[in-house]
This record gives C-alpha cells, structure tokens and sequence, in this order.
C-alpha cells in the first residue's frame, strides 16, 4: 500500500498563463488572460456587493438582483437580450454569493462585441 495519494504529472508542469491587469478610471479592475486555442471568450464581472450587504429588513435583494438583471434595461427588454444571445449562441448567467454579484458569459470569439453589450 503506497503512503502518498496518486499525483498526476501534469498538476507538476502547470504554469498559469500570463494576465494582464488594468484598473479602469471608475474602479474597475480589469484581468485578461489570453488562451488562443480557443474560439471563445469568456468574461465574469464581479462586484462587491454580496448578499451580506442586504439591510436586515429586505433580506434576498441581492440574489433578486441577479436575477432580475437579465429581465431587462433602460436600452432592452428581457426579450431583446434573451434573442440577441440566443442568435450568437451565448451564455449569459447571473449570481451572488455572500461577498459579491456576478454577471458571467461565455461567447464565441467573433461574437466578443455582443458579449460586452
């Protein structure tokens, strides 16, 4: 019987890829991580507004927040954003967690610019 767990070799040889980090002038902290291998780009907005922020008398705002922020803006309805990343073939998701509020997607590469919008 070995006394060590079984290792694969190539947890050993990993290197994390390069990033590059920007801070934008409202605050943002921008991370990019470059993989050209594959056709897609993948983004995750994670802001600092958790659901531990929620005031004790309207507890759930925040995880109504992620959900309701899909349903519609100023500039689309629910509709419009359900259709435009349905023809592109996207994801676009929602969440929170304790400590922050995420927007996630996932793209294909030449549909980068719908991602942002």
């Amino acid at each position: 019987m070995k006394a060590h767990p079984p290792i694969d070799d190539r947890l050993l040889t990993f290197t994390f890829p390069v990033f590059h980090e920007t801070r934008l002038e409202n605050g943002l902290t921008v991370i990019v991580v470059e993989h050209h291998e594959l056709p897609e780009v993948s983004f995750r907005l994670g802001i600092e507004l958790g659901e531990k922020h929620d005031p004790p008398e309207a507890c759930g705002t925040v995880e109504m927040l992620s959900h309701l922020i899909k349903k519609g803006t100023q500039n689309r309805s629910y509709q419009e954003i359900v259709d435009q990343v349905d023809l592109v073939g996207g994801l676009l998701e929602t969440s929170s967690s304790q400590d922050f509020f995420f927007i996630q997607g996932k793209f294909l590469k030449e549909h980068g610019q719908v991602a942002l919008e």
